[in-house]
This record gives structure tokens, sequence and C-alpha cells, in this order.
């Protein structure tokens, strides 16, 4: 093949690229709870709770880190829910006063975070 591409193209360079293709792991709940659990709750610095996770979703090709981020998003769809909403603790919602959007939502990934046995109560 090189040969004929060099007899073809005599004047110009040729240069082969071999480009490795990342596999797709078709990420699916069992991988976003696996990845969940990498969480390192004993650490006291966001950053060290994060990092094992964050090196895991590093190692996914594009598509499965969007259909992680899809899959989190249904997550927390699911706990969009008044009745949630109503037992947050001290924050929560009650009809006649401010309600905070940003903490239910992070009550809500609080709730994922923890683990999928902690999700299935809900």
């Amino acid at each position: 093949m090189v040969s004929r591409l060099k007899k073809i193209y005599q004047k110009a360079d040729l240069e082969i690229k071999v480009v490795e293709q990342v596999q797709s792991e078709q990420l699916n709940e069992a991988t976003f709870w696996s990845v969940i659990a990498l969480l390192d709750w004993s650490n006291e610095k966001e950053h060290n709770i994060l990092a094992q996770a964050k090196d895991k979703l590093a190692s996914f090709s594009v598509p499965d880190i969007q259909k992680f981020q899809d899959i989190l998003a249904e997550k927390l769809f699911a706990l969009d829910q008044q009745v949630f909403a109503e037992n947050i603790g001290s924050r929560r919602y009650n009809g006649d006063k401010y309600f905070s959007a940003n903490s239910f939502l992070y009550a809500r990934a609080c709730v994922v975070a923890n683990s999928q046995n902690f999700m299935q109560v809900y």
C-alpha cells in the first residue's frame, strides 16, 4: 500500500499516522454506580473526595462521559419532586417563604453521591 501511494504521489511527502481509538465501554447503570462508589468520603478535602472518580471518568471516551452525564441528570430529575423538597431539612419548601432551587439541587446531588443503596430509599 505504501509503495502504491509513493507511486501515485511521487512529489508529495507521505506521512502515516497511527491513531489509537478509545474503546467505548457503552457506559451503563452499573458503570455509573461504580464511579459514584469511588467517591472517598473519608477525605476532608473536596478534591480528594473526587480524585478517584474524576480519574476514572477521565479514562472514558467522550460518548461515555456524556452518557454518565445523562444518567446523572436522570437521577437528579427523578428526585425533583415537591415531596422531597418539603423534606430536606431547614431549607425545605413550605410554600410561603423563599426556597432555593440551588440548595434543592445540591440536596438531590447529595442523595445520588451517597450511593445506589441510598438512592433506592427514595
